[in-house]
């Protein structure tokens, strides 16, 4: 139809659709056009694992699609990847867009135990449609680390979430140095347009414009505790920016984080190595 947006990830250098039971282990991506992996269309059960990712020119792994989420049949929806203990560095060179690692619609997955650094825009991102309903569900990322995000474009997160994703959480990961000047649509935790039933507990973010984003008032349902900033400075409600304590609206519920002052707009630029 005319006037519709028809979203379509960019092309990777390794690509499996369908793939079932596939565990990609100690490989190097490097210097390479487009993306470094994709793994989509119904694949399921699949480990990416101790791999290197470098100099990208846009994401480095992404996993799922943008336009499955009406898919009903269990054995045709991406399900169970686990992307764990790899190290991304220097990702989006040319097409700046880009994620360390992108989930498209997915159930149940893991992203755990990574090393992102140097990237144009977000570290993690996980979900899509903007609050369409969809399979996604139960997803996981845990114990990340993740530095120097943000060093091109703005709108972006250290991790990122779209969506309605019963059961997911965000807990143990580590968001150091986000954002590349001094625009303020820079955050940690971006919990973005509809996302819901997501539970943030255990990060640590610092150097970011703000530490926590639930920006609109389509997110519903979210639980942020437990978290450690060295700002309390987040994007809450509908585009304002201020102390946390203005992330508590509707049914979201942002309390007991361990936040510093206010302070001054955190230098730009990278945070170390």
């Amino acid at each position: 139809m005319e006037g519709v947006p028809v979203w379509r990830k960019t092309p990777a250098n390794v690509s499996f659709a369908h793939a079932k039971h596939v565990r990609i282990e100690g490989n190097t991506f490097v210097h390479l056009g487009a993306a470094g992996l994709t793994l989509d269309t119904g694949s399921q059960d699949d480990t990416v694992v101790g791999n290197v990712v470098a100099d990208t020119s846009h994401s480095g792994i992404q996993v799922g699609d943008s336009e499955d989420s009406a898919q009903t049949d269990p054995g045709q929806q991406n399900a169970r990847t686990t992307v764990s203990d790899n190290v991304l560095r220097d990702i989006g060179a040319e097409y700046p867009n880009a994620a360390g690692i992108w989930f498209g619609y997915s159930d149940s997955a893991t992203i755990a135990h990574k090393d992102l650094a140097d990237l144009s825009h977000t570290g993690i991102s996980i979900g899509w449609g903007w609050g369409k309903a969809s399979y996604a569900t139960s997803n996981s990322i845990t114990g990340n680390v993740i530095r120097n995000a943000g060093q091109t474009l703005w709108d972006m997160g250290g991790i990122h979430t779209l969506s309605d994703q019963p059961g997911s959480v965000i807990t143990g990961n580590v968001i150091d140095g986000v954002g590349h000047d001094s625009d303020s649509v820079s955050n940690g935790i971006y919990l973005d347009e509809g996302t819901g039933y997501h539970t943030a507990r255990g990060n640590v973010v610092r150097n970011a414009h703000d530490w926590l984003s639930i920006w609109t008032t389509s997110q519903h349902d979210n639980t942020v505790t437990g978290n450690v900033s060295d700002r309390d400075m987040a994007q809450c409600p509908v585009n304002v920016f201020g102390p946390t304590a203005n992330c508590n609206t509707g049914t979201n519920v942002v309390t007991g984080n361990v936040l510093g002052g206010a302070g001054p707009t955190p230098p730009t630029g990278p945070t170390g190595r």
